[in-house]
C-alpha cells in the first residue's frame, strides 16, 4: 500500500519550490521528476512480464509423455506429472509442447525431437538432446 506513495513523488517534489529559491528549485524538481519517470518505466515493465509461476507459465514448455496419450494421459513437465489432452495421439516418451491450460489439464501438441534446433546445435554422438536453457 505504501508503494503507491512513490507515484506522488513529483507532487511531493513541488515542496522544493516553497523551500528553495527558484534557480535551485527547478533543477532539483527536474531531477525528482526524471527519477520518478525512470522508476515508473521499470515498474511498468515488471508489471507486464509474463507469469513465471502457476499453470499459465507452462504454455510453450516442452514436456514428455509418461504414457500413450489418446484422449487423455499423463505428461511430465518440470518434474511434475500433469493430466494432458493431446491435439493428436502421442506415444509414450514422445516430446510434446503445452498449447494451453484448461483448469489442471494441459492441452499438448507433439513436437519433433529436432524442431527449432539448428543443425550445428544437434548432438553428433549419442541420444542426448540439447538442453533448452542453461541452468535447468
Amino acid at each position: 500500500m505504501w508503494c503507491h506513495l512513490l507515484l506522488l513523488a513529483p507532487v511531493w517534489g513541488l515542496v522544493v519550490f516553497a523551500i528553495l529559491p527558484l534557480p535551485v528549485a527547478v533543477p532539483v524538481y527536474v531531477g525528482i521528476v526524471a527519477l520518478a519517470l525512470f522508476l515508473y518505466k521499470k515498474v511498468w515493465h515488471a508489471v507486464h512480464l509474463p507469469p513465471v509461476t502457476g499453470p499459465e507459465a507452462l504454455v510453450g514448455q516442452e514436456c514428455e509423455a509418461v504414457e500413450d496419450l489418446g484422449l487423455r494421459g499423463l505428461v511430465r513437465c518440470g518434474g511434475v506429472l500433469w493430466t494432458a489432452r493431446p491435439t493428436q495421439p502421442v506415444s509414450k516418451g514422445e516430446r510434446v509442447r503445452v498449447v494451453k491450460v484448461h483448469g489442471s489439464t494441459l492441452v499438448v501438441a507433439p513436437i519433433s525431437a529436432d524442431a527449432g534446433v539448428k543443425p550445428s546445435e544437434r548432438p553428433r554422438h549419442g541420444n542426448h538432446a540439447p538442453s533448452r536453457r542453461a541452468g535447468v
